[in-house]
């Protein structure tokens, strides 16, 4: 993708600060508001590195109540085992004046809401790849325990690598708000609640299946399944199975289908959904990395960037907000195949969202087409099936040894045991959590220039969760001053320095898995000693 043009203003979906916000949470200075909801105010956030946050502060009310406050501790911590299945990685919490906060990563893009109302409903390669992302998104959170509750357009980013679910982690938390602060206190947004949640206050990962289906009926269709109405005429129709897909076709019908039964029981879970989408069919139970790998592969084969908005390249400093200590480098992104038509350039800010696939020849939708595209659509239908059983059976990591030389790609590894409990001058964990630390030392013994990056690097506990490093640090020394995103190696250059993990004080470390690349196996390091 081609370096974007610097940027002077916030990006298009925040606003300003206005009189009585607040100017600096925790440890990051405020820069704009990205939006408000029931729970509380959203805010661009960024810290004494120059990285850009979101920070959601809660409501005042909410906030009294001590009980909501000591559950929201114990939620943010589960939040942050949610491994990065297309998710707002949740970065830290914390009180400022009383008010509990919570920090996640900032995902630029366009919501998913604001796309259909500007461009109508998404292209096929694109349809599928948010139906994908969003299941791998819910199969993170449940995993982890959470219940995401409400689950709508809004909260779906359309970003250039692929959609991304935000603003999860803290919806359990809401219920002893719901009974201690505001009477008749509903978690969730009218139209995508499934019926038990609305009529008999009831919910479970079930719910979330359920608005996982009117979502995609609503990108596929550019409406709203039930239709319009009050929250209880929408409830009932769902209740009732009377549901408009029409414009949906095969496989993914089928499955919008079975999420909106009214019988919660009934419903496929997230991980069902997931491995449907990625191989047709639901084989037995797949590691987090080869589900991770699929996933990432179909996003690859299926996803229209170039029908998104560019990258936001964070602006400089707004008037009364100190600079940060080190300039913003943005993340280089990893390699992808060559996209089937070039990329439009850069628009000028503002920019406004184009209609989908403005620049490329009108594509036909599936089930409206001649015999030929029905063919068509059945061989594409069978190379995804090929491919996700690919991804599940050859996307495995290749095992090396501690303090030996291990391949992956173009980059050769040598990694020591990990040591848990150290001290990173700089980072504080989490309560309840540790910092872990691995030494390693990357050669690029390859022909061509490769960028290692913080972020594929990961850390495997016994209970097969997959945690991304917090920080990757040049030299010997545990200091988060020489901390790197990535680090652009040519041909014979090495890096060495410290894999910075965080993982809960009762997970024990089991393995390291470094990548070259995004979509590259990786190779596994055992964490302990031999």
């Amino acid at each position: 993708m081609q370096e974007q043009t610097r940027r002077t203003q916030l990006p298009s979906r925040s606003e300003p600060l206005r009189p009585g916000d607040p100017r600096v949470i925790g440890e990051y200075e405020l820069v704009g508001r990205l939006g408000e909801g029931g729970m509380g105010a959203v805010y661009l956030g960024r810290d004494d590195g120059g990285r850009y946050a979101a920070i959601k502060v809660i409501r005042e009310e909410l906030a009294a109540d001590e009980g909501f406050r000591a559950r929201f501790r114990d939620e943010v911590r589960n939040a942050r085992r949610v491994a990065s299945f297309c998710t707002a990685k949740v970065l830290d919490h914390g009180e400022e004046a009383g008010r509990p906060y919570l920090v996640t990563e900032y995902v630029d893009g366009t919501p998913l809401d604001d796309y259909i109302e500007t461009g109508g409903a998404l292209p096929d390669g694109t349809l599928h790849g948010v139906a994908v992302g969003v299941a791998a998104a819910l199969t993170a959170i449940h995993a982890a325990g959470l219940i995401h509750r409400d689950l709508k357009p809004p909260n779906v980013m359309l970003s250039v690598s692929g959609p991304r679910v935000i603003d999860f982690g803290i919806a359990r938390a809401t219920d002893a708000a719901s009974g201690h602060t505001q009477a008749g206190f509903v978690v969730g947004t009218p139209g995508w609640m499934a019926p038990e949640q609305v009529l008999l206050g009831e919910v479970s990962t079930a719910a979330d299946v359920f608005a996982w289906g009117c979502l995609v009926a609503f990108a596929g269709t550019g409406r709203h399944p039930h239709g319009t109405g009050t929250v209880m005429t929408m409830a009932a129709r769902a209740e009732n199975g009377e549901h408009d897909l029409t414009g949906l076709a095969g496989p993914l019908r089928a499955l919008v289908e079975r999420a909106l039964n009214p019988d919660p029981a009934r419903r496929p879970q997230a991980q069902e959904l997931l491995l449907e989408l990625v191989s047709g069919a639901a084989p037995a139970a797949a590691s987090p990395s080869a589900a991770q790998a699929a996933v990432d592969a179909e996003l690859t084969r299926n996803w229209q960037a170039e029908a998104l908005p560019p990258p936001w390249i964070p602006p400089s400093p707004p008037q009364g907000v100190r600079a940060p200590t080190r300039a913003y480098e943005p993340a280089p992104m990893p390699p992808r195949p060559a996209p089937p038509r070039p990329m439009p350039p850069p628009h000028p800010a503002p920019w406004t969202p184009p209609p989908p696939m403005a620049q490329a020849p009108p594509r036909q939708r599936r089930g409206r087409g001649c015999m030929g595209c029905l063919i068509a659509a059945a061989v594409v239908v069978g190379l995804m099936v090929v491919a996700g059983i690919v991804g599940y059976r050859y996307f495995q990591p290749t095992d090396g040894q501690q303090n030996q030389p291990a391949r992956d790609g173009q980059f050769t590894f040598v990694a020591s045991s990990v040591s848990c409990g150290v001290t990173v001058r700089g980072i504080k964990p989490y309560t309840g959590n540790r910092l872990c630390r691995v030494r390693i030392t990357v050669t690029n013994t390859g022909t061509d220039t490769r960028t290692l990056s913080r972020d594929r690097q990961k850390l495997v506990d016994d209970g097969d969760v997959s945690y991304d490093a917090r920080a990757m640090v040049k030299g010997g020394a545990a200091d988060v001053r020489n901390t790197s995103q990535a680090k652009v190696l040519t041909p014979g250059d090495k890096f060495t320095g410290l894999l910075i993990f965080e993982i809960p004080a009762t997970a024990q470390p089991v393995s390291v898995v470094l990548h070259d690349a995004a979509l590259s196996k990786g190779v596994r390091i055992p964490a302990r000693a031999n």
